[in-house]
């Protein structure tokens, strides 16, 4: 029996890259519905980390087809964050 040895891709910074988890279905009402919700929550939580010396939270809904291996973690926040954040905290 031969002992195969498993290669693994490495670069440097690869342990601090974060995960995306594709989202499938963007259009579909029950995304978007729990899309509001997040919204709302972020919200909240934005106001209540803000009044406390926090930072804003922020959703990002990106869609699976738009992840692309060369594109970087902050180029797809920027792409997709969703809106309606700017007034956290201010009601």
């Amino acid at each position: 029996m031969t002992n195969k040895q498993k290669l693994e891709l490495t670069w440097i910074g690869k342990e601090k890259q974060p995960r995306l988890e594709p989202r499938i279905l963007i259009e579909d009402p029950d995304v978007q519905e729990k899309s509001q919700a997040a919204l709302q929550y972020c919200k909240y939580a934005t106001g209540f980390t803000t009044q406390n010396s926090g930072k804003p939270w922020k959703y990002i809904l990106i869609p699976h087809n738009a992840v692309q291996a060369n594109m970087s973690f902050d180029y797809l926040v920027k792409t997709f964050e969703c809106e309606g954040l700017s007034e956290a905290g201010q009601e």
